[in-house]
C-alpha cells in the first residue's frame, strides 16, 4: 500500500514548541509523533511506500527519517510552498505520484491501541473514500475536528468544526482515498465547484454529490495534537499505558560516604518501587564502594579519579538500565518514601524535580534555611524568567533528588558538560531548551545523619556555586533559539 502524510503545517497553536521544529517532530514518549504514525502505518497497514509533504523546517524531518531505510519502507518527500492553502493542497501535490488507492494520515495525531488492521480487510470498491472515526465524550475535541452523519453503511454529510454536536462521533485524520479525490480538489482549486478550499469540505461535497464514503470506527485512544495541552495529554496516555512494566534505577553519586552509604543503599534497595541501585564512588578513598556493593548496589566508576560531581552523575545515568532514572544523594538527607511522588507525576512529565523549600517538609536541623533557601528560590525565578515561554515553575534549582525518563536523558546527554553542582541547573536548562516538560514536587529534606559532608558549607563556596549556576542559565538562554533541537536523535 502507498501512503501520504501531509506534514507541512506551521503548528502555530503549539508555539513556542514549534519555533524551530515541525509539529510532527514533537516527541511522544521519546519519539517524534511522526515516527509513531509511520510505525503504525507499516505494522498495521503493511505500508511499503510513503510520500511526506513538508513545509517549514523540512530538513529536520528529512535528516531524521532519510529515505526510510531504518523504518521499514521507502520514503519520498514533496514540498508545499503554499502552506496557506492548507491540507487540501498538500494532498493535491501527490496527484502526479499516486495512481492507485492510498492511505492518507495526518502527521500530528496519536492513536493508541487502535484497530487499523481492519482497514486492510474492508470492502470499499464502491466508494471514493473511507474516513476513520472514533467515539468520544469530549465535546470540545469534536468541535476542533469534524463530525459526520451516517445513514446505513455510508457517510452522508461531513461537518467541519461543528458548533452544535448531536452525536459523540469525532472525525480522525486517517483516510483511505482513491485518486479520483484529486479531481474534486482540482475543481475546488479552479473554482469549478462552489466550496471553500478545505479538504474536509471538499470531501463532504463529494459525499453530497453522490460519491460513497464509508465510515470506519477505530478503538483505543485518539488525540489530535494541536496545542501543548494536547501533546501533554497524548504523552500521559502513552506513558500510563505501560507504566506498570517500567523499571526504575536509582543513581547515587558518593564521595567518602562509608558512614552513611550502607543505610542509604538499603533504603532504596528495599523499596518496592526500585529495581536497581547504582552508586558512583569515583574518588573515594574509604570503604564506600565495598559497603555499597555489599548492600546490593551496582558500583560504577566515572573513568576519572578526580571526576567532579556532574561527571559522576552522568556516569551513573549512563550506566543505569531502568526506564526511569532517579538521582539522589548519598548523605541520607532524602527519603525513599518520596519516590511515589516522582512516579505519580512522571506520567505527565519528562522530568520531575524535588523542591526543598516547603517548610513543613524540612527538618529544622537541615542546612536548607536562610540565605541558602532563598538563594534557590531566587535562582528558580531567574530560570522561570529566562524560559517563561515553556511554562517552568521552580522554587529550588539545586535539589538533586529528581526523576526522569531514560529516553529524556539520552536526548540531552551530549549537551551536559557542567562539572560541579551547577550540573543540577544545566539539566533543567537543557530540558527546557529541548522543549521538554518539567514538574516540581515538594520532597522531605533532613539533616545529615552522620559522617563528614562533602557539600559546600561556607557562604563563599555557596556563592561560587550560585555564580556557576547563573552562568549555565544565561548560556542556555543565549543558545535556546539557535539549535533545531529535534535534529538530535536518542542514542
Amino acid at each position: 500500500m502507498i501512503g501520504l502524510i501531509p506534514a507541512a503545517g506551521r503548528g502555530v497553536r503549539a508555539y513556542p514548541y514549534t519555533e524551530n521544529t515541525p509539529k510532527c517532530m514533537l516527541r511522544l514518549a521519546g519519539k517524534p509523533i511522526l515516527e509513531h504514525n509511520i510505525g503504525r502505518l507499516v505494522s498495521q497497514l503493511g505500508l511499503k511506500k510513503l510520500y511526506i509533504v513538508l513545509g517549514d523546517h523540512a530538513q529536520v524531518v528529512m535528516n531524521y527519517f532519510g529515505h526510510g531505510e531504518n523504518h521499514g519502507l521507502e520514503i519520498h518527500y514533496l514540498h508545499n510552498d503554499k502552506i496557506h492553502l492548507g491540507l487540501a493542497y498538500s494532498v493535491y501535490l501527490a496527484r502526479e505520484h499516486i495512481r492507485e488507492p492510498f492511505v492518507t494520515a495526518l502527521s500530528d495525531e496519536m492513536y493508541l491501541d487502535s484497530n487499523f488492521e481492519g482497514l486492510r480487510a474492508m470492502d470499499w470498491d464502491d466508494s471514493l473514500a473511507v474516513c476513520c472515526l472514533t467515539r468520544t465524550e469530549r465535546i470540545n475535541a469534536i468541535r476542533k475536528n469534524y463530525t459526520v452523519d451516517i445513514e446505513g453503511d455510508y457517510i452522508t454529510r461531513i461537518i467541519e468544526k461543528p458548533q452544535h454536536v448531536a452525536e459523540n462521533i469525532q472525525g480522525c485524520g486517517t483516510y483511505l482515498l482513491k485518486p479520483e479525490i484529486f479531481d474534486f480538489i482540482d475543481k475546488a482549486y479552479k473554482r469549478e465547484i462552489d466550496v471553500p478550499f478545505d479538504f474536509m469540505t471538499i470531501l463532504g461535497h463529494a459525499a453530497q454529490s453522490g460519491k460513497r464514503i464509508r465510515p470506519f470506527f477505530i478503538g483505543g485512544h485518539y488525540v489530535n495534537i494541536n496545542t501543548k495541552d494536547d501533546l501533554n495529554l497524548a504523552n500521559y496516555l502513552m506513558r500510563d499505558r505501560s507504566f506498570d512494566q517500567t523499571r526504575t534505577s536509582v543513581v547515587i553519586p558518593a564521595l567518602n560516604e562509608e558512614a552513611l552509604i550502607g543505610r542509604v543503599v538499603r533504603a532504596y534497595q528495599t523499596s518496592a518501587h526500585v529495581d536497581e541501585v547504582v552508586v558512583v564512588t569515583t574518588g573515594s578513598t574509604d570503604r564506600t564502594a565495598e559497603i555499597a556493593a555489599a548492600e546490593g548496589a551496582r558500583v560504577v566508576d566515572s573513568g576519572s579519579a578526580d571526576a567532579a560531581y556532574g561527571a559522576k552523575v552522568r556516569a551513573g545515568l549512563d550506566a543505569a538500565t531502568g526506564d526511569i532514572l532517579i538521582v539522589t544523594e548519598a548523605d541520607d538527607c532524602y527519603t525513599s518514601r518520596d519516590i511515589p511522588k516522582f512516579l505519580a507525576y512522571l506520567r505527565d512529565a519528562d522530568m520531575v524535580v524535588g523542591t526543598r523549600t516547603t517548610k513543613q517538609l524540612i527538618e529544622q536541623a537541615s542546612n536548607m534555611r536562610g540565605l541558602l533557601r532563598w538563594g534557590n528560590i531566587l535562582m528558580g525565578k531567574v530560570v522561570e524568567t529566562a524560559y517563561g515561554a515553556y511554562g517552568p515553575r521552580f522554587t529550588d534549582v539545586g535539589c538533586m533528588y529528581r526523576a526522569l525518563w531514560k529516553y529524556t536523558y539520552l536526548e540531552i546527554r551530549d549537551q551536559l558538560s557542567a562539572p560541579g553542582q551547577e550540573f543540577a541547573v544545566e539539566m533543567l536548562v537543557e530540558l527546557l531548551r529541548a522543549r521538554r516538560r518539567i514538574i516540581e514536587v515538594p520532597v522531605s529534606y533532613y539533616a545529615r545523619q552522620g559522617g563528614e559532608s562533602s557539600r559546600n558549607k561556607t557562604l563563599l563556596s555557596n556563592m561560587r556555586v550560585a555564580g556557576r549556576m547563573l552562568q549555565e542559565i544565561m548560556k542556555g538562554y543565549r543558545l535556546s533559539d539557535s539549535i533545531p533541537t529535534d535534529l538530535r536523535r536518542p542514542r
